[in-house]
């Protein structure tokens, strides 16, 4: 009964949330107007503030955001991947790389968000 009712209050949360607010954190691109002009390992981006009212530029190195580790492209903060990949390229929300000789690629939606106009990890 009580994981129905915590449930409920979730669900209730989220519906109740401002389009805006709930934009934010997870999933830059709801919020977010990616540039064309970003490199691989950079993304640039248009990014609404927490009221929707106005968009700011905002940039962030993915190496701060992706690892590398057993084989695979993950999120990890500080995560350093670029130690190990290389041929890094973005295509359109997907992060591409040559990682130990392997071509690997994972969603940037996966491991960025917005925080009011801002991009992190």
């Amino acid at each position: 009964m009580v994981k129905i009712f915590v449930c409920f209050l979730l669900i209730a949360t989220i519906v109740l949330m401002k389009p805006a607010a709930a934009a934010q954190g997870l999933w830059y691109k709801g919020s977010c107007l990616p540039e064309s002009n970003s490199d691989g390992r950079h993304i640039t981006a248009w990014c609404k503030t927490i009221d929707g009212q106005k968009r700011l530029l905002a940039r962030i190195d993915t190496n701060r955001c992706f690892a590398y580790s057993k084989g695979k492209l993950v999120c990890r903060r500080n995560g350093n991947y670029a130690a190990s990949c290389r041929n890094i390229k973005r295509q359109n929300d997907f992060m591409l790389a040559t990682c130990r000789g392997k071509r690997l690629s994972i969603s940037t939606n996966l491991c960025i968000g917005n925080a009011n106009g801002r991009l992190t990890c």
